[in-house]
């Protein structure tokens, strides 16, 4: 039986230039193309980019959904929700991001999510999470490896104090959203 024929590795330089639909991360030559997230996602996205928002002046936060961040000189992801302290103004940041978030899709595999946090942790990361909006599971990943989120709230030492995450009420919030009137 044939195989598909490889895909042909491009540039650095020449991803960088180019705008893809769907957009696409960058990994060694080889372009992904990111999941286009599905309603839930979407809401759940919004409602904890909001909820950072809230935050993000009073604790010098710079709070930016779906930005490309170069993990290593060969790599570019895009995190759902990625979170800096003090000003972010790179247009493609290689500095490491206080956390970083990704909401699962039903259409990802497992393995690619793991794939994408062991990126933003070996650029320097703090703590990436994953928030699976169908389960309403939270999985935090730092150094001292994956576990899951009991309490619903995260606290996160930040330079300026701390920065709470509800995860209570961003699920609450997601199921206003899908509720009709």
């Amino acid at each position: 039986m044939a195989s598909a024929p490889p895909l042909p590795l491009i540039s650095v330089e020449e991803y960088l230039r180019t705008s893809y639909e769907p957009e696409c991360e960058y990994v060694d030559g080889v372009l992904l193309p990111k999941e286009m997230p599905k309603n839930r996602h979407s809401i759940l996205q919004m409602l904890l980019t909001e909820q950072l928002r809230a935050q993000a002046r009073q604790l010098q936060l710079a709070v930016r959904p779906e930005l490309r961040i170069r993990t290593n000189p060969t790599r570019f992801r895009i995190p759902d929700v990625c979170v800096y302290e003090g000003v972010q103004a790179e247009e493609v940041p290689s500095r490491p991001p206080l956390l970083t978030f990704e909401v699962t899709s039903d259409s990802e595999p497992m393995s690619a999510l793991k794939a994408k946090v062991r990126d933003h942790l070996s650029m320097g990361t703090r703590l990436a999470i994953v928030i699976d909006p169908e389960d309403r599971s939270v999985l935090l990943q730092d150094g001292h490896g994956l576990r899951s989120l009991e309490s619903r709230l995260l606290q996160v030492e930040t330079k300026k104090g701390v920065l709470e995450i509800d995860f209570d009420a961003l699920f609450a919030e997601m199921d206003q959203e899908l509720s009709p009137e």
